[in-house]
């Protein structure tokens, strides 16, 4: 019989797998979302909340006045974000919403508060099968770099975790694939 010790490491493979499953999964059903958001219907909303927030995890409110005081002349990349808010009604129901949509620039804080200031009307799209599933700016372009590192990563994790589990289970194929892999480069076994 073999040894527990054997079947450790493939746990935690087993483990590594199933999380690049979840990033692959998670990335492309966030992307297939944003497409299936263009043909959603719309509803009359209203901007409820609009307003600077912080960013969560960021540096601690002392090490950024030390880091401040340190370098004064210093231009530093603010942590706060637009937390903005709005209402919408379906079949006779009030939901809100949180989610403006796609954006590929990180520093849109001011921006996205100038254009959606409390009390502005605005039409929110909204999933016909979950409404409370809702975005005001349905553009359908994910963030393309995210999707493909995501998805790279997700391979990576499942494809690296995926070699010990191979090695244990058909030692005869991994070392085919060695031996395809040795021959793909020109490496020569002694």
């Amino acid at each position: 019989m073999d040894s527990p010790e054997k079947y450790a490491p493939l746990a935690a493979s087993a483990f590594c797998m199933l999380i690049g499953l979840w990033i692959l999964v998670s990335t492309w059903k966030a992307y297939l979302t944003n497409q299936q958001s263009l043909r959603w219907p719309t509803a009359a909303g209203v901007i409820t909340i609009s307003q600077e927030a912080q960013r969560a995890g960021n540096v601690s409110d002392q090490m950024r006045h030390e880091t401040q005081r340190a370098s004064s002349e210093q231009e530093y990349a603010t942590d706060t974000i637009a937390q903005i808010a709005y209402t919408y009604t379906v079949q006779g129901k009030e939901y809100t919403g949180w989610t403006l949509g796609s954006f590929v620039a990180m520093n849109v804080t001011q921006a996205l508060l100038e254009k959606y200031p409390k009390g502005k009307a605005v039409q929110v799209s909204y999933n016909p099968d979950n409404p409370q599933q809702c975005v005001v700016e349905p553009t359908g372009a994910a963030n393309m770099m995210s999707v493909l590192l995501g998805t790279s990563v997700g391979i990576v994790f499942f494809v690296l975790a995926a070699v010990p589990v191979v090695y244990v289970f058909a030692p005869t194929m991994f070392e085919g694939w060695l031996k395809m892999a040795q021959g793909l480069v020109g490496y020569k076994a002694k």
